[in-house]
């Protein structure tokens, strides 16, 4: 039943009390099954939405990478979850010239390389540190 709303593409708040609920399991072993399913599921499902949402608006696809972002961290994909932020910081500076609100600070960008180097990523802080230059 609650895999149902997931598999079905039906992504919002609800599907986030789901995933959120599933992630309280005390069942370690499923835990961790079920997380490894969802990492694989959403990596596919998030390279098809974006693919549906190119011609959108940036509104759209900035709030369809909030999203993603959110279930990306609550199914403990770090990886995909910064991956997805550092897109979505690069998206905000590209449209900036159109949408002036949309522009990162120097503090988002110094926020996202501390992040980035906590969880892992070093490699992620070196092209911060050159994308908050530009």
């Amino acid at each position: 039943l609650h895999f149902s709303r997931i598999l079905r593409a039906s992504f919002d708040d609800v599907t986030l009390r789901v995933l959120e609920s599933i992630s309280l399991s005390k069942d370690m072993q499923m835990l961790n099954g079920v997380r490894s399913a969802l990492k694989e599921f959403m990596r596919k499902e998030s390279v098809i939405i974006f693919r549906e949402i190119s011609e959108e608006s940036v509104d759209v696809k900035l709030t369809c990478a909030d999203f993603l972002i959110t279930v990306f961290a609550m199914i403990g994909d770090i990886e995909s979850c910064m991956a997805l932020r550092y897109e979505a910081l690069i998206m905000r500076e590209e449209k900036m010239a159109n949408h002036p609100g949309l522009q990162v600070s120097c503090n988002e960008w110094a926020t996202f390389a501390e992040q980035s180097l906590e969880n892992g990523f070093p490699s992620l802080v070196n092209q911060v540190s050159k994308d908050a230059l530009l």
